[in-house]
């Protein structure tokens, strides 16, 4: 049997899509692989979505509902994980699209070669909010006729093969190395697991920061697995929807506390995984510099972001000069601000990727010259530099 677990937060306009959308899925599960049980999570609703999934519930035997109170999408994972009884596991967000063949594509994947997980490709679109509304079916329409007749493509790697630190530097340090044969991401939503090998290596959802909850977890599963499959076939959708917090602009920054500490964490973390992956001496200092410049700059935006008012100027002031104390403390990277920022200007070009590089060397700079109050004050009123969510 295959679990899906749907997170749902305030999904009334969502649910009956996704739910079509498994059902049609599950049908092409070949017969052997026992069917599906479909485990939403209703983390703390406020709309219609509870009731909406009690009565999913009472018609489908295969669905199940659990409610709890509201503790993110990686608790809400974490709560699926724990219930299902699968052999297999999937994760999909509640507003996405799955293509018809994306349960089977995986199963068969991950269940004919003993893999202990798969990762198939996937694509996005962005729906507006009247879409979104509607049930998306503009979007859903178009999202079918991408693609659909492509052909199953599976590689597997497995631990020990010349490939497998590839995959890891791939996963772990995020567009600063380029093995084209070894593409991997940090998205869980188009993946199939063996529960047991999550079970037996303690492998659950979980952030240090703020964002990274299915990168981590996909690091883990890496970094855990004995034989993985990378499927080239496009199986499912991811929706950018210009209403939800992540992406709407004018949404404010939210204040994390104890950033920074969170940080170092999260830096120790990769540098474990990294230790599979043998890094030579110029691309462990590259990758050096990308955390180091994280560490300041998400900070700075940490204290500066729009509408954040957990600390007066002098206090952010204060708190940036402790961080740059530390890392001082700890030793800066001599090739710290040769590099830009590759969170920062990933996707962009031409004039808006000099001004991301500009912008950000110039922080870095006045940071560790002295000028923090320099750095607070322009971020806070001029740059609106927005880094870590």
């Amino acid at each position: 049997m295959v679990s899906v677990v749907v997170p749902v937060y305030n999904g009334e306009h969502f649910i009956k899509r996704i739910y079509d959308q498994i059902c049609v899925a599950a049908q092409m599960l070949p017969k052997n692989a026992g069917g599906v049980e479909i485990l939403f999570i209703n983390d703390g609703s406020t709309d219609a979505s509870g009731n909406m999934l009690e009565a999913l519930a009472k018609q489908d035997e295969r669905v199940h509902c659990v409610s709890k109170t509201n503790g993110g999408i990686a608790d809400a994972r974490n709560a699926g994980l724990d219930q299902a009884r699968g052999e297999y596991i999937c994760f999909v967000d509640q507003d996405d699209f799955m293509r018809p063949d994306m349960l089977s594509v995986l199963y068969k994947d991950v269940a004919a070669n003993e893999a202990d997980f798969v990762q198939a490709a996937a694509d996005s679109i962005r729906e507006n909010v009247a879409d979104s509304v509607c049930g998306g079916k503009t979007a859903g329409n178009a999202c079918k006729s991408r693609a659909d007749d492509q052909e199953q493509s599976a590689k597997y790697i497995s631990r020990g093969d010349e490939a497998y630190p590839h995959y890891i530097q791939t996963l772990v340090m995020r567009g600063l190395v380029d093995y084209p044969d070894c593409k991997i991401t940090g998205s869980v939503w188009c993946c199939m697991f063996r529960t047991d090998f999550l079970r037996e290596n303690n492998i659950s959802f979980y952030r240090f920061c703020d964002y990274e909850d299915d990168w981590i977890f996909l690091t883990l599963a890496l970094v855990q697995a004995e034989r993985f499959c990378v499927e080239k076939k496009t199986v499912y959708t991811w929706n950018i929807r210009e209403d939800s917090e992540s992406h709407n602009r004018k949404v404010n920054d939210r204040y994390l506390d104890d950033f920074y500490e969170k940080h170092k964490l999260l830096r120790a973390f990769f540098w474990e995984a990294l230790k599979n992956a043998n890094l030579d001496a110029a691309m462990e200092e590259r990758f050096g510099c990308e955390l180091q410049k994280q560490a300041l700059l998400w900070s700075l935006s940490n204290e500066t972001g729009r509408g954040i008012s957990k600390h007066t100027a002098d206090e952010s002031i204060d708190t940036l000069k402790k961080v740059v104390a530390k890392e001082k403390e700890d030793g800066i990277y001599r090739k710290l601000n040769r590099f830009p920022l590759y969170i920062s200007v990933a996707g962009s070009h031409g004039i808006k990727r000099v001004y991301y590089t500009w912008r950000d060397k110039l922080l870095t700079f006045l940071l560790l010259h002295r000028q923090v109050g320099a750095a607070v004050f322009l971020n806070r009123r001029l740059l609106h530099g927005r880094w870590h969510i």
